[in-house]
């Protein structure tokens, strides 16, 4: 009885996801300690460029990103339901006999 392979959308979703999730996340926590280091930029100040203000793109990106990969984790578990229910059903089946029946 043979089972197929989860759906490859899933991974590459839920990998877009994470990646989407990690490097925008990583470069505005550099760019908040950068700015949290220098004295002359305002933590909140909805006008300049402030702290707060500066990572809200990379917030942002990681938003979509986490609903991408949510839409990966829902795939997925579709794809393995699938799986399952047809391994179930392909139990349930009766066998078929190979043998010659003339003898």
């Amino acid at each position: 009885m043979a089972v197929s392979a989860p759906d490859p959308a899933a991974l590459l979703a839920a990998a877009l996801g994470i990646l989407l999730y990690v490097v925008p996340l990583a470069f505005g926590g550099v760019m908040q300690g950068l700015a949290m280091n220098n004295p002359d930029v305002p933590f909140l100040d909805p006008v300049k460029h402030s702290v707060v203000t500066l990572t809200l793109p990379y917030l942002k990106t990681r938003s979509l990103s986490g609903i991408l990969l949510g839409i990966g984790h829902l795939a997925f578990a579709v794809s393995f339901i699938w799986i399952l229910i047809r391994w179930m059903n392909a139990g349930r089946r009766p066998k078929t006999s190979t043998a010659d029946p003339s003898v």
